[in-house]
């Protein structure tokens, strides 16, 4: 397991918890997704438009400020989805990362997943907004919009990416339960 922090009680219970040089690298990692994330949608942009997303990008500043939060929910939304439809009673929570920036985490409480369960859960959402943004880039003009929540979806999504990768690791018949610092990971014996 790639972690700083890894404790089994009985080698077939694992607890996974990001620790301080896990959640450094995410943060270069963040950055890098949402660069990746512009790079990408700015050229699929030029691509289908007439003008280039660097030349319509005088767009209005309000609806950036207004849909990047409505992007940020519907992450959660997805999230919450995916987690009903395994089974899971969803519910949301806010925190605060680092002391400063204000989060909406969905918690599917006590809930334990299966190894796919899981993988689709943590890649839904961001799956499914940047589909949505790609599709509607060459519809409107205005979808230039959306290219930078949706590069701040991608570089917030590092932790569900993260994770997902060390499901990947796991055994396909491996239980995962999320818990709020860290995930519980039951190993087949």
């Amino acid at each position: 397991m790639t972690s700083d922090r890894v404790d089994s009680a009985d080698g077939r219970i694992l607890w996974w918890e990001p620790g301080g040089v896990l959640t450094t690298m995410w943060v270069t990692l963040a950055i890098l997704l949402a660069l990746l994330t512009v790079m990408t949608l700015g050229m699929l942009y030029s691509l289908f438009g007439a003008a280039t997303a660097s030349q319509e990008l005088t767009f209005s500043w309000i609806a950036m400020v207004v849909l990047t939060p409505l992007i940020l929910a519907a992450h959660q939304l997805i999230h919450a989805l995916v987690a009903r439809l395994t089974g899971a009673n969803p519910q949301f929570d806010v925190d605060v990362l680092q002391w400063m920036i204000p989060v909406m985490y969905c918690r599917p409480g006590d809930h334990l997943f299966t190894r796919s369960q899981f993988l689709l859960y943590a890649l839904a959402p961001l799956g499914i907004l940047t589909l949505i943004g790609i599709l509607l880039l060459p519809l409107d003009s205005r979808s230039v919009w959306l290219i930078v929540p949706l590069a701040l979806n991608s570089s917030l999504s590092t932790r569900d990416v993260w994770t997902a990768w060390l499901a990947l690791k796991l055994p396909t018949d491996s239980l995962i339960r999320i818990e709020r610092d860290g995930l519980r990971l039951f190993l087949p014996s």
